[in-house]
């Protein structure tokens, strides 16, 4: 498994990690090719509640394998993706670039709407990335900021780990923390929706992976790149227990930059 250096030490290198691991076949398999809760079915319902038109550039940052792309282009919007992971960006159609949140490679007002799932919980400086994907908006333009949200003081030990951060966890924040992040960068919040059903399925579908995995290995027919599966199914069970509670769940925010 890919060892995480701690952001508050080296933030380069940790969000370098985290591309890499959202790289890896393994992680792939258990995520899905949309790699989040609510996967492409969530993106379409979030781009029609931003009101995206035909012919508006939308920027999709941390994109992964571009699989919002299609979402975008049905309704005849132009897309664009931004990812720091090499192998993802390869696997991409369309137009992409290599690039950090906190440094996008865009002139100010450049986009129609951005868009940025299930990733920027796992950005070292948040407050510069939100700045960042404010100023390559236009005026009038959307910012479409979906993530984990965390609904309680603190999450249990076990989870409070660097890999943790990796994964959405440890940082995540609630609805109105990263409606903070996106009003102190000078956009006005729109719209915040929860989605606790899209966290409790994608949660079930790993599980059910794991399960299989662990059946195959025992009998060695799958090496799942060293993933300790018993470890990754107990705290699995943990993150669930959380998404029961209401501790842990997934949402959306959508803002406009003023005109």
């Amino acid at each position: 498994m890919i060892e995480i250096p701690d952001p508050r030490q080296d933030a380069l290198g940790y969000k370098a990690c985290c591309a890499a691991l959202y790289e890896s076949e393994a992680i792939r398999f258990l995520l899905g090719d949309a790699m989040r809760p609510g996967g492409i079915a969530l993106t379409r319902q979030m781009l029609v509640a931003a009101g995206i038109n035909a012919g508006e550039r939308v920027l999709d940052v941390a994109c992964g394998a571009a699989d919002s792309r299609s979402a975008v282009e049905t309704l005849g919007a132009l897309y664009c993706g931004v990812d720091l992971g090499v192998s993802n960006l390869a696997r991409a159609v369309g137009s992409r670039l290599a690039a950090e949140a906190e440094r996008l490679p865009f002139r100010d007002g450049s986009f129609d709407a951005v868009m940025v799932q299930c990733a920027f919980c796992t950005f070292p400086d948040k407050s510069a990335a939100a700045a960042e994907l404010a100023r390559v908006l236009k005026p009038g333009g959307r910012l479409l900021l979906a993530d984990v949200t965390l609904n309680c003081d603190c999450i249990p030990p076990e989870l409070d780990s660097v890999f943790a951060l990796a994964a959405c966890l440890a940082d995540a924040r609630p609805m109105l923390g990263y409606a903070s992040f996106v009003e102190a960068a000078g956009l006005r919040v729109q719209m915040m929706q929860d989605c606790p059903d899209a966290a409790t399925r994608f949660l079930r579908d790993i599980d059910r992976k794991l399960f299989m995995v662990r059946i195959a290995q025992a009998v060695k027919a799958v090496d799942l790149d060293g993933v300790d599966i018993v470890e990754a199914r107990r705290l699995l069970k943990l993150g669930m227990q959380m998404v029961e509670r209401g501790d842990l769940s997934y949402g959306y925010v959508i803002a406009e930059k003023p005109a």
